[in-house]
């Protein structure tokens, strides 16, 4: 599969040309407004999912991602929605046997979506849709360091996708 990632950047920027006659448009201050669109193009390894461009005969790294590529990733990228309303940020995940199994990379309590998410990295093979998980939270109150362990749901999909969305036409506000 071929993808496409495009990211748009915009900046401005001002100056004024005191070289040039007064008037000159240039004498004074004036600005101008840049975009830049910057593309990168390839194929989606189908085991590891990155846009990886092997036709490429060399670049950083290359063997070491053959070489992952040919015995499978050590590691599972999932999404969680964690129970209660502590954010697991930099939290452990346990299995159900309370042995660690992997870390939350990212974690807070979404306003949008109205739940407490997070982005964690889990060994392989966990990251299926019936694991058990946990994460052990830890957070100050009043002084004090309180640690929790909280349920953690895996997540397929986006964590916010309101009905709105795709509504065609576009309702009322």
């Amino acid at each position: 599969m071929r993808v496409e990632l495009t990211r748009d950047f915009t900046f401005e920027s001002a100056h004024r040309l005191p070289m040039v006659p007064s008037d000159h448009k240039c004498f004074r201050m004036h600005g101008h407004s840049y975009r830049i669109e910057v593309c990168v193009a390839g194929e989606v390894d189908p085991k590891l999912g990155w846009l990886v461009d092997f036709k490429k005969p060399h670049f950083n790294g290359r063997r070491a991602l053959l070489a992952e590529q040919a015995r499978g990733s050590r590691y599972n990228f999932v999404k969680l929605l964690v129970d209660g309303n502590k954010p697991a940020k930099d939290a452990f995940i346990y299995n159900s046997r309370g042995k660690v199994v992997g870390t939350v990379t990212s974690g807070m309590w979404s306003p949008s979506a109205k739940a407490n998410i997070a982005l964690a990295s889990l060994d392989a093979p966990w990251g299926k849709p019936d694991d058990e998980l946990f994460a052990e939270i830890y957070y100050q109150r009043e002084l004090k360091w309180k640690r929790v362990r909280v349920r953690c749901h895996l997540h397929e999909g986006p964590f916010f996708d309101p009905p709105r969305r795709r509504a065609t036409p576009a309702p009322d506000f």
